[in-house]
């Protein structure tokens, strides 16, 4: 099933879904040019419990399996400052799974990250924060999550 566009949300059935909801999302007004499934490290799972702080632009996603932390990109770097908030779909659901979104600069370094998550209850897809990258080099961001 191909997306689903309300007035109000999307919804969608699986990462191929989310992949174009972070595409048409922009991060930063920025076309995205990549997306990059998130999986927890230790299990394999892609099915978590999310936080962001949008102040120091961070994230991280507990995985349901296991319970690890996964850190989103650059938020190791910002997490000892961060306060962390869990995110919840306008249906009150509250476990996702998650892609993050990268907006490239035109020497091919990361401009904005998006986290985008499809909610497991209803399918909603959202963006629940993103941050701009302001330094180089940035190839370390696609293998940190």
């Amino acid at each position: 099933m191909a997306i689903s566009r309300s007035a109000r949300f999307w919804h969608g059935q699986n990462d191929e879904d989310l992949a174009t909801y972070l595409r048409d999302f922009r991060a930063g007004g920025y076309p995205v040019e990549h997306v990059r499934r998130l999986a927890c490290a230790l299990c394999g799972n892609a099915t978590f419990l999310a936080l962001v702080d949008d102040e120091q632009g961070a994230a991280a996603a507990d995985c349901l399996e296991c319970g690890a932390r996964t850190l989103v990109a650059d938020s190791a770097e910002h997490i000892d400052d961060a306060e962390l908030e869990g995110c919840a779909c306008p249906c009150g659901g509250e476990t996702f799974t998650a892609s993050v979104g990268y907006a490239m600069t035109q020497d091919d370094e990361v401009r904005w990250i998006s986290l985008g998550l499809r909610c497991l209850s209803d399918g909603t897809l959202g963006v629940y924060t993103d941050w701009k990258i302001d330094y180089t080099p940035t190839e370390h961001l696609f293998s940190s999550n």
